[in-house]
């Protein structure tokens, strides 16, 4: 007896599906017929998510989760084309099954093997989640002050060089780790509080809930506290740390005294390890948190700051022979996808200096 297209689309689901079957199922969903029958069942999947998403941490690709609005118009070109419209997937019947599991796995934030963009569910149990009191933070081998936990049940998330990933927290606030970084997040977020812990940079936009602050702790008690707003933290081992606010308030503290309260398009900056007087100053808000984008922007950053960067974006090992240059203020900016050679010459022309590869090694000279 044939199935019909809920237990295709089930054992689609569950990755049981046989050759076969998916050449049905693709058959089924390009049947105007079907599109209520389908519709239904993306609805149910929703259901899904929201009833478990207060629980639990979803997990994925810089680019995020598209809202629902987005994934039924993906359905809908799916269903019209066999594919999707504008995706770089060729037209062939493999690529095509690949673009229905991205807009399912989208919806449903389900184990699918993508090509490109891949979600994952973390769930509760199991190795992701550890027991904390006081523990230092050091992923990047780099000496760093140590942090203080509450005590209780977090999961980690940690990006390894030349990575990134986004993330969509408990209670609904939405986080993109940059490369080299590290998030620590509670099981369960406290009734009164909302606390995480970071070490590396991270853009932040924090769902908003009124007399329920969002804290984020970093390395030698720098903490930032809002109740819902959008704002970019860089706090890496051995550079400056920043705030950066594109949208909302932001209150920065350090050993729990206030050392700034910033708006929209403000910065501080943080010498932690030498204890200098932090620095507000105005920035480009479009700029900010640009990396997420593909973009790496470079705003009078001092050039030792930039090689750090650079190192963790296409993870490699930069020297900087010259260190009466570590201090030399650049403004410039790159593409992600730009290649090494090319970045670094930009680098060497406006630095007056030259670049040899030695090894592995790239020597700025």
């Amino acid at each position: 007896m044939e199935q019909n297209a809920e237990q295709l689309f089930e054992k689609f689901l569950k990755g049981t599906c046989s050759k076969e079957e998916l050449d049905r199922l693709m058959e089924l969903i390009q049947q105007h017929e079907q599109e209520a029958t389908f519709r239904l069942m993306l609805e149910k999947v929703y259901q899904q998510v929201d009833q478990s998403i207060t629980s639990d941490i979803f997990v994925g690709t810089p680019a995020g989760v598209p809202s629902k609005n987005e994934s039924e118009a993906l359905w809908e070109d799916t269903a019209r084309n066999g594919q999707l419209g504008n995706s770089p997937f060729s037209k062939n019947h493999k690529t095509a099954i690949k673009s229905i599991r991205y807009l399912i796995a989208t919806a449903a934030c389900l184990l699918l093997a993508m090509g490109m963009i891949y979600y994952w569910h973390i769930t509760k149990t199991g190795q992701n989640s550890q027991e904390y009191s006081k523990i230092a933070l050091n992923p990047s081998k780099k000496q760093q002050p140590k942090m203080t936990f509450l005590p209780g049940t977090y999961k980690h998330q940690t990006t390894n060089r030349a990575e990134q990933k986004y993330l969509l927290l408990p209670d609904g606030t939405q986080v993109w780790l940059n490369a080299e970084s590290t998030l620590i997040i509670p099981d369960q977020f406290d009734s009164l509080k909302r606390v995480v812990y970071l070490e590396g940079e991270a853009y932040f936009d924090v769902k908003h809930a009124d007399k329920i602050p969002f804290i984020i702790h970093m390395p030698s008690n720098v903490t930032t506290t809002v109740l819902g707003t959008a704002f970019d933290i860089k706090a890496y081992a051995n550079q400056d740390y920043s705030v950066s606010v594109k949208r909302g308030k932001v209150l920065v503290s350090k050993d729990q005294k206030s050392l700034a309260t910033l708006t929209v398009g403000q910065q501080i900056k943080m010498n932690v390890a030498q204890q200098l007087q932090p620095v507000v100053k105005t920035v480009k808000q479009e700029d900010i948190a640009m990396w997420k984008e593909g973009k790496l922007v470079y705003d009078a950053l001092d050039l030792q700051d930039i090689i750090q960067d650079l190192e963790r974006v296409y993870d490699v090992r930069i020297e900087l022979k010259n260190n009466k240059l570590s201090n030399e203020v650049i403004t410039t900016s790159f593409n992600r996808g730009d290649n090494l050679d090319s970045v670094l010459e930009t680098l060497a022309v406006l630095t007056g200096t030259q670049i040899r590869k030695s090894g592995d090694v790239y020597l700025i000279q």
